[in-house]
């Protein structure tokens, strides 16, 4: 069912890891969430292991206790930052699904 979401869609018209980057750092949160396993699937079937390291560090981020300054992890800015450069200027583009 998972497949079907118009953001899910967008996924995978995704060319290239960049696109994917992209993708991931403006996806919705929840959607990481409720959609875990259909993101992981087309992530492993692109052979996009920065993703999947991105995905679980935003998942285990949410999981964990916050840091006193309430502030994300290290490893997860470290992820975030990862994922931006992967992106470059595509994160200047809008996904028409993600408006």
């Amino acid at each position: 069912m998972n497949a079907a979401l118009p953001i899910i869609e967008a996924l995978d018209r995704c060319a290239c890891n960049a696109a994917r980057a992209a993708w991931l750092v403006r996806a919705p949160l929840k959607i990481l969430v409720l959609c875990e396993g259909t993101i992981r699937n087309r992530l492993t079937v692109a052979f996009f292991h920065d993703g999947i390291a991105y995905l679980e560090a935003e998942l285990r981020d949410m999981d964990a206790w916050r840091r006193h300054d309430g502030l994300v992890s290290v490893d997860l800015l470290a992820a975030r930052g990862r994922m931006r450069a992967l992106a470059g200027d595509l994160l200047l583009h809008d996904f028409e699904v993600l408006q």
